[in-house]
């Protein structure tokens, strides 16, 4: 599986020679394997194919969940340290974001974590998990309000 990933990530060019590659990274299933996944195929492993290519986790806490997303961040920087990956942890009140700037919850969850990951990557690239419902944040990514092309990531 990891050679059809290489195989895509060179045909379609998507990582540098060398450089660091910011991993968004929620806690969630999705995020988790992608960070898997990249760990394995950068750094010195066996396995891997992109050895001058390094990554940079970076969680952001919406406090949506009380102390369950305080309980994600420890898991996230644990997860990081042990393997020995730079990690940054941003904290925003989401439910005080979207009041106001009058925006639904998952609105404002959207637009303060990729506002959170381009101040975290600064030019660097993010990689970010998506599935097939997620077009809506593809779109938010693209276009963080008020940034025109420079909120393109």
């Amino acid at each position: 599986m990891l050679e059809k990933i290489a195989t895509y990530i060179d045909q379609h060019r998507l990582f540098p020679a060398s450089g660091t590659i910011i991993v968004a990274v929620s806690g969630g299933a999705d995020s988790l394997c992608l960070l898997h996944v990249l760990n394995q195929l950068c750094g010195n492993g066996p396995e891997a194919r992109y050895p001058a290519v390094r990554l940079h986790v970076a969680h952001l806490n919406h406090k949506l969940r009380g102390e369950a997303s305080y309980q994600d961040a420890a898991f996230i920087v644990q997860l990081a340290d042990s393997w020995g990956l730079p990690v940054t942890i941003g904290e925003i009140d989401v439910p005080a974001l979207a009041r106001q700037e009058g925006r639904s919850l998952e609105d404002a969850a959207r637009i303060a974590r990729y506002r959170f990951l381009r101040d975290v990557a600064q030019g660097r690239l993010i990689a970010v998990a998506h599935h097939a419902d997620d077009q809506v944040e593809t779109l938010l990514l693209h276009w963080l309000p008020g940034e025109g092309l420079a909120g393109m990531v």
